[in-house]
């Protein structure tokens, strides 16, 4: 890695590519052979971690060695029995891998499976499904409407709606109490699973059927107790009990989601033999499918058990890593493929056009002369391309394809050949044989040929999206063992959008693609990386969609274990891959907090640092700062100065402070507040009663991003995310605690939901010993950063504060109230005895205005807890202004919730009096 000297004084090389902007024409180079194609094995799903990485890619080089042949050959590598089968079936039990297990994996399957249960308590709409679902078992029953069992389990699905109901409210925190009747009745439903009575049924309704609607009841009143963990632990546990008709009658959203992934070759399989059955007489067909559908059921089912209780386990506490599960396919398989005629109704049945056949009469309308018609194509060309597009042969058509790859790699740039095979029909006739055909030598030609039109045709692209809507040719080649990254390339030349990535396959293929892409391919002249493609396709799939698809999208890429890969690409190649990779790291940080802390300790801050200097020197504006910035909210102040120190040793000989001041000179208008906020907290580090220039210019920066009258709305929101950076006190989702802390000591006597909630023994809660040395270091830090704020910020940042409150927007204007509320309750410690009596008149007149009824009650209250802290001060109690009657009743009403009103009566009431005398 090139130190961050070397970076600032030469000129970045190689590719240059940006995500959100422009992404770059592959290189185009002189026609090489093409390389030997690697033996990439597969991780299932699940990306490894560094270890395991290292050793798969020696066993891949290894195996590559010894196989001593290069894809120009085109020699297909033959199963274990002697046939040729499918790649993406080939290794489909072989290829299963232990996964990366850490804390952000568990927190990101746990996000997943409560936010899909949280939507009983949010949409209206999803919970009315789902209890007409379990209530249309419960109605089975009606003429033994009095069995206690069904009594029993629909007054308990009536408690947890009324909860929900009455969600946020008082009344809510009492009825928490009685959820413990609530949860015993569920848990006798749910135990009819047990081994004895599994099999029997209640009155008619299968007992499995019973027990599943208990557990998702169970889920459900966990979520509403905000303990995620043991509700992800009851939904699993539906999928458990019974998996088929969780999977297509009750959850089949979620089963599709977070288990199909997981048994997609079953699915391929199923298809293919249903297709084979298409040639069978009816009655044999009727009777085979019965038989064939049992059996994908049943497999389906059973893998759907073994990834429930795989993922059950992962949630256990302290438990070990379990296995990865092998779901096998069946031992017969009855797939064969030796005939194009037998892919037509799979495609027919697919996203394909199936009307793709052309006449052969088409091809001799068509004129394959040169503009002067001297020069005419070969008759072998022209029968291959009429072969290819007439022929329902699909062995013909592969031998097509031989010949018009060898004519183009023969004459390269040939205008006749280019203008025969751009074509639209010839287009997407040597599409279809690209969907047919299951011989990677014929697949690898094709790619490497449409490579190469559409870097001469941009319509080509166009044809190829337009014919293949869902991508499904894309997805069965990014699951080929050997064919996965030239795929990736071409689907990165094509270019397609969000909308045609709906399905949950794309996010685990599409790391596999970042894990071993790295690597340039080379589809005949034109040479790509296929990590550019795999970030192009991640550019899509976590920001092309609405916001709940895209974070969803970055939930499924943290529990796969994607943030290890992706830190390590933030450490290697050029800057735009780098800082693409910092870019979906921010979009995960987004969608899961709580995967700050475990980026804070594991990623390489010094490669951070070297990305904000290349950004700065090629103007480019990058990712690195965003992320650098969120890896501060963390939930501890022991962490945050641990980062702080990690961050401020610098790397290649140059200053942390030094380089975040030269990128604050040129840096845009909205990241300044967050830069400048970062620059201040290294610098309280140091002496906090020494000023410096570092810290002038920072605040500097931070009162000009409080300038309401020129800063517009972006600029604010980052401003005071900036301001709550500087309080600190984050939760570990790093959503800020500042303001619930600063009412706490005001007394606000307003019922906090969340306080009152019983958690689990899981959630992790510090002993008293911990908690007070916490409270003890972040106490310690906001001293010195009020006392260095008041000296150095003097009248200019109190002013500021006060002006963002009346004009800035609601974010800023709160964020302000806040700052204004900790900073004022250290101003007894000023040594500048001038410094109290000129914050009181500065901000007293605003925070009296934010007594107003129109302002949030916890607004008026912080309000009153600063004005609190002012007037105790000893210097400002001479000049006490009268208060007028709107003020007064203001505080009188406050006082119902809030300590802190009555004691400013009580002192103003004090100070009137002896003005008076």
């Amino acid at each position: 890695m090139a130190s961050l000297g070397e970076l600032t004084s030469q000129e970045g090389g190689g590719f240059h590519h940006s995500i959100s902007a422009q992404y770059p024409n592959p290189v185009s180079t002189p026609k090489h052979k093409l390389p030997q194609q690697e033996k990439k094995p597969f991780p299932s799903y699940i990306c490894h971690d560094p270890r395991s990485l290292a050793s798969s890619k020696h066993k891949a080089e290894k195996a590559t060695t010894k196989s001593g042949s290069s894809s120009s050959q085109f020699k297909k590598a033959p199963s274990a029995s002697g046939r040729s089968i499918p790649k993406s079936l080939e290794s489909a039990d072989s290829r299963m891998v232990g996964p990366l297990i850490d804390e952000v994996a568990i927190g990101a399957v746990i996000a997943i499976l409560s936010g899909y249960i949280g939507r009983y308590v949010k949409d209206g709409h999803f919970r009315k499904t789902i209890r007409e679902k379990c209530t249309s078992f419960l109605d089975r029953r009606r003429k033994d409407s009095g069995n206690e069992i069904f009594v029993n389990m629909e007054l308990a699905m009536e408690e947890v709606d009324r909860l929900v109901k009455d969600q946020g409210t008082k009344k809510q925190v009492t009825m928490i109490k009685t959820l413990k009747n609530t949860i015993e009745v569920l848990a006798v439903v749910a135990s009819l699973n047990s081994k004895t009575s599994r099999d029997a049924s209640t009155c008619g309704v299968p007992n499995s059927y019973l027990s599943v609607c208990a557990q998702l009841y169970l889920a459900i009143t966990y979520k509403l107790m905000k303990n995620d963990r043991v509700s992800s632990k009851h939904l699993l546990q539906v999928f458990c009990n019974s998996p088929s008709l969780a999977r297509t009658y009750l959850l089949p959203d979620l089963w599709e989601h977070l288990f199909l992934p997981h048994l997609l070759h079953l699915k391929i399989w199923y298809s293919r033999e249903l297709e084979f059955l298409s040639n069978e007489d009816h009655d044999e067909k009727e009777k085979k499918m019965k038989v064939l559908s049992k059996i994908y059921n049943e497999k389906m089912d059973g893998g759907t058990v073994q990834f429930a209780l795989y993922y059950k386990q992962w949630l256990k506490v302290g438990a070990s890593e379990p296995p990865l599960p092998i779901v096998s396919l069946p031992s017969r398989s009855t797939y064969r493929l030796s005939r194009r005629k037998s892919s037509d109704s799979s495609i027919s049945n697919s996203s394909i056009n199936p009307n793709l056949f052309v006449p052969k009469e088409s091809l001799a309308n068509n004129n394959y002369r040169s503009k002067n018609g001297s020069t005419v194509l070969s008759s072998d060309f022209v029968g291959a391309i009429t072969t290819i597009c007439s022929s329902d042969i699909l062995s013909e058509c592969e031998s097509a394809i031989r010949v018009v790859a060898k004519a183009w790699l023969n004459s390269p740039g040939d205008p006749l050949i280019d203008e025969a095979l751009t074509q639209p029909n010839v287009v997407e006739a040597i599409l279809e044989v690209l969907f047919a055909s299951t011989e990677d030598e014929i697949l690898e030609l094709i790619i490497s040929i449409l490579a190469e039109l559409i870097g001469r045709n941009d319509a080509i692209r166009q044809i190829i999206l337009n014919s293949d809507p869902q991508l499904e040719i894309f997805v069965r080649l990014l699951k080929s063992t050997s064919l996965f990254l030239k795929a990736a390339v071409l689907l990165y030349l094509s270019k397609p959008q969000a909308k045609q990535m709906i399905s949950s396959e794309w996010v685990p293929l599409v790391l596999r693609v970042l894990e071993f892409g790295d690597k340039l391919q080379t589809l005949f002249t034109v040479q790509c990386s296929p990590q550019v493609a795999a970030f192009y396709i991640l550019d899509q799939l976590l920001t092309g969609f609405d916001e709940d698809k895209n974070l969803e999208n970055a939930r499924q890429v943290l529990s796969l274990g994607g943030l290890t890969l992706l830190m390590r690409r933030i450490e290697e190649g050029e800057f735009h891959e780098r800082n693409n990779s910092a870019l979906i790291i921010s979009c995960c940080i987004r969608a899961e907090g709580s995967c700050r802390s475990f980026l804070a300790d594991n990623i390489n801050k010094t490669s951070l640092l070297e990305l904000i200097v290349l950004g700065t020197k090629q103007n480019s504006s990058g990712y690195a700062l965003p992320v650098l910035a969120e890896l501060l909210f963390l939930d501890r102040r022991a962490k945050i100065i641990n980062f702080l120190q990690e961050l401020k040793v610098g790397c290649g000989g140059l200053n942390t402070m030094h380089i975040l001041f030269t990128y604050l000179q040129k840096a845009p208008p909205e990241e300044r507040p967050l830069v400048a906020v970062i620059l201040l907290l290294l610098d309280l580090m140091e002496d906090h009663f020494k000023g410096s220039l570092y810290r002038a210019e920072a605040i500097e920066a931070i009162v000009a991003a409080l300038n309401c009258q020129i800063c517009n709305d972006r600029v604010q929101q980052q401003s005071a995310k900036a301001l709550l950076l500087l309080g600190g006190h984050f939760s570990c989702t790093g959503e800020s605690l500042m303001e619930k802390l600063l009412l706490q000591k005001a007394g606000f006597q307003e019922i906090c939901l969340e306080d009152s909630l019983p958690h689990g023994k899981e959630i992790n809660v510090y002993d008293s010993i911990h908690r007070n040395k916490e409270e003890e270091e972040a106490e310690s830090w906001q001293k010195k950063a009020a006392c260095a704020l008041f000296k150095s910020g003097n009248r200019k940042l109190l002013s500021a504060l006060a002006d963002s409150i009346a004009n800035g927007i609601p974010s800023l204007a709160r964020a302000s109230l806040i700052t204004i509320s900790w900073m004022s309750s250290y101003l007894n410690l000023v040594e500048d005895r001038k410094l109290p009596p000129m914050a009181f008149s500065i901000l007293t007149p605003q925070l009296l205005q934010s007594l107003n009824y129109d302002n949030d009650v916890e607004e008026r209250v912080l309000a009153s807890y600063s004005l609190l802290c002012l007037t105790k001060n000893a210097g400002c109690v001479s000049v006490l202004p009268s208060l007028n009657k709107d003020s007064l009743r203001h505080l009188r009403n406050l006082s119902l919730v809030t300590w802190t009103a009555n004691e400013l009566i009580s002192i103003f009431s004090k100070s009137n009096l002896q003005l008076r005398q």
